[in-house]
């Protein structure tokens, strides 16, 4: 095996040869996602905002304008190069796809704090700003655009969309209330970073849901672990109580906001991460826009990494609501 540690994998610096490189490392299934990832997106480092750096994907289609361009945002310590399965599905249908990492994730900067790269911020805000600058920047502010995100991406959608008109939003498991995220879990992974312990927990929680809560798929889970063990990039630490108190606050505001978007809303059945309640009650106040809600309950939480079946269904769902 190519031991990826030996690359430089500085924040904004993906191309062509280190992804294909990571292809060969890891292999298993992510092996065929990563080598077409490769070969079709082309890579750059975008600065956020604020002059951040963000590692920015795109999917260019030759036949420009004939479909929307679809903007994704992954989840919480993700990163959308994990999800060259779904990407080929919407790239094939004829959608250009532009994607990038939130700050402090995934191949994006990582954000200090103490210790060393960890989940934190001090303005979620600033996911927002991000979103909105890389649209205006790379797509244009008067172009049709498709918001597709998972989890916490969701709700960075959710308040651009405030301020922002898209033409359809797909919203996968949303994270507008976190499920597990009892009162003491954020202080004592601060608490932990802080003693040195980050590394440790890390190892111990990746081994603990590689085969729960997160999908039934668990080979591919497991490649995506593996991944992000041989990428330090990706071994982001955390969060930290501020953290987890922007996330929540930033959940709690849009709950209750009829955005007067046009939605469609991807629900797992066996989510232990999101609460699924939450997502009834926003679709309660959806009364200025068009919802349509895709219950698929067999599915844990990452709907775009489960069985083949689940991840079917989904995508199938995604495009005709996306092509009406």
């Amino acid at each position: 095996m190519i031991d990826v540690n030996t690359l430089d994998i500085s924040p904004g610096s993906l191309n062509r040869d280190i992804v294909e490189l990571l292809a060969t490392s890891v292999g298993g299934l992510y092996e065929t996602h990563l080598q077409w990832f490769a070969r079709t997106c082309v890579f750059s480092e975008f600065p956020g905002h604020d002059g951040h750096i963000l590692q920015a994907y795109h999917f260019p289609t030759t036949d420009r304008g004939s479909k929307p361009a679809i903007v994704f945002l992954a989840g919480w310590t993700e990163t959308s190069l994990k999800f060259g399965n779904v990407f080929k599905s919407l790239f094939d249908a004829g959608h250009p796809i532009y994607s990038f990492d939130l700050r402090g994730q995934g191949f994006s900067a990582p954000i200090s704090y103490d210790r060393g790269p960890v989940s934190h911020m001090t303005d979620f805000g600033d996911y927002v700003k991000d979103l909105e600058h890389y649209i205006a920047s790379t797509i244009g502010e008067d172009k049709d655009v498709i918001f597709m995100g998972l989890s916490m991406g969701t709700i960075v959608g959710l308040h651009l969309a405030k301020r922002m008109r898209f033409k359809q939003m797909v919203l996968v498991a949303p994270a507008l209330r976190i499920a597990m995220m009892d009162w003491w879990v954020m202080p004592v992974f601060n608490a932990a970073v802080r003693l040195g312990l980050g590394p440790f927990l890390l190892t111990r929680f990746d081994n603990s849901i590689m085969h729960l809560k997160c999908t039934h798929h668990h080979q591919f889970r497991s490649d995506f672990l593996n991944m992000r063990r041989l990428v330090p990039l990706l071994q982001v630490q955390g969060p930290t109580v501020v953290w987890g108190r922007e996330f929540m606050k930033a959940s709690a505001d849009i709950i209750g906001e009829d955005l007067g978007q046009n939605l469609f809303i991807v629900k797992c059945g066996e989510d232990d991460v999101v609460d699924n309640l939450a997502i009834d009650e926003f679709c309660a106040v959806q009364t200025s826009g068009r919802v349509e809600i895709l219950d698929v309950p067999n599915a844990y939480h990452e709907a775009f990494q489960e069985t083949d079946d689940i991840v079917s269904t989904v995508v199938e769902a995604v495009l005709k609501f996306v092509n009406l």
